[in-house]
């Protein structure tokens, strides 16, 4: 679930394990990203995809660092 947006990026929560992560613009599809800081969607340039906070997202663990209790994570895509 997103929590917040960024111009980095989207912090998630991860209800099955109560941890937060975060999914930089790097690793996203679809992009490159802008942050409209007035309403705090950040969106595709193309006009494509955009995430706000309360949104579900598919996400994986990509990255655990407990010394900084940090989570990077990574999209997945829907299989089809």
């Amino acid at each position: 679930i997103v929590i917040r947006c960024l111009p980095e990026g989207l912090m998630a929560y991860l209800p099955t394990v109560g941890l937060l992560g975060f999914l930089p613009v790097s690793r996203m599809i679809g992009g490159p990203y802008r942050l409209d800081r007035h309403s705090g969607r950040l969106s595709a340039s193309s006009g494509g995809k955009s995430y706000t906070s309360g949104d579900v997202i598919a996400v994986q663990i990509r990255r655990a660092d407990t010394v900084r209790g940090e989570l990077r994570l990574d999209p997945v895509q829907p299989r089809v």
